[in-house]
């Protein structure tokens, strides 16, 4: 099985945060606000919004195409402005490299793009 070349595998970064919005409302409009911007970054491929409002914290599940992907975003001016802003409290991070060859092995038969060795 051929294993992806160093930064060519997924990269995913996890973040968590307080907001400092009233509802659940006010926190959809903020992420109404930051959607198409965060959907137009290059090398992104999906955010997946995460919610807690009883424990009043929120955050997203990033998945990029390659750690290069991810690199440029933390440090892109879009990233900057989020753990900026004002309805965003300090932000918990961390970034996961993809074990693609586990990820095959935990596949379903008919989702396996090549046989496992």
């Amino acid at each position: 099985m051929d294993v992806p070349a160093a930064g060519a595998a997924p990269h995913i970064l996890i973040a968590t945060y307080p907001v400092a919005v009233a509802t659940a409302d006010q926190y959809r409009e903020l992420c109404v606000e930051l959607g198409p911007a965060l959907a137009a970054f290059p090398g992104l491929r999906s955010k997946t919004w995460l919610a807690s409002p009883e424990l009043r914290r929120f955050g997203g599940i990033y998945e990029f195409e390659s750690k290069r992907s991810f690199d440029a975003f933390v440090s892109s001016e879009l990233f900057a402005i989020l753990r900026g802003h004002p309805a965003i409290g300090p932000m918990e991070a961390c970034d996961f490299a993809v074990d693609v060859v586990a990820g095959r092995m935990a596949a379903r038969p008919e989702q396996r793009t090549e046989e496992i060795r």
